[in-house]
């Protein structure tokens, strides 16, 4: 196995458990991102077993790559679902702050006009 593949499979490992660990983490501030990224976290744990599935093999043929691809497209799919997730979370709470300071500033500044 080359050095640089290697490397990737450690790297690929490495990611994949501290993933899942933060990931759990995330599930007690934000459940829906939380689910979604340990999900991809899973799928990268996958990708990088048949990453080393492929590179020990002594004959590889098209449909082992294919696999190798599938799994890390799935894991980059969850990836991109978990960001989309967070930017309409960060919209919908951003708006609510809004809302709940304007309605606060509203009724302190009538309050201190019936004086």
């Amino acid at each position: 196995m080359s050095v640089k593949l290697s490397s990737a499979l450690r790297w690929g490992r490495f990611n994949a458990i501290l993933g899942i660990i933060m990931s759990i983490g995330t599930l007690v501030g934000c459940l829906p991102i939380g689910i979604v990224i340990l999900i991809a976290y899973l799928k990268l744990n996958g990708a990088t077993d048949a990453l080393k599935t492929l590179a020990t093999k002594a004959s590889n043929t098209t449909e082992d790559y294919e696999n190798v691809i599938e799994k890390y497209g799935e894991y980059l799919k969850m990836l991109g679902i978990a960001n989309i997730l967070a930017i309409v979370l960060l919209i919908v709470v951003a708006l609510i702050y809004v809302i709940f300071f304007g309605v606060i500033m509203a009724s302190a500044g009538s309050s201190f006009t019936s004086y």
